[in-house]
């Protein structure tokens, strides 16, 4: 899950980093949008770290039976 997080990341910030003007164009135009989408994915991911953790912590216990 961290390793999707992360690739994610890194992508989003290859694309913001890219070096061709037009690309800095399309991010300057974009960029709301694209921050919305940023912050959306963060919180959905941190969403589903937790669900994660807590899914491991209740098998450990013996509360769900995989």
């Amino acid at each position: 899950m961290r390793e999707v997080v992360n690739t994610a990341r890194s992508c989003l910030t290859d694309e913001v980093n890219a070096d061709s003007p037009i690309d800095c164009i399309i991010w300057k135009k974009a960029s709301t949008a694209y921050k919305k989408q940023a912050m959306e994915l963060d919180f959905h991911m941190r969403a589903l770290l937790l669900l994660a953790k807590t899914t491991r912590k209740l098998i450990k216990q013996g509360k769900i039976c995989m």
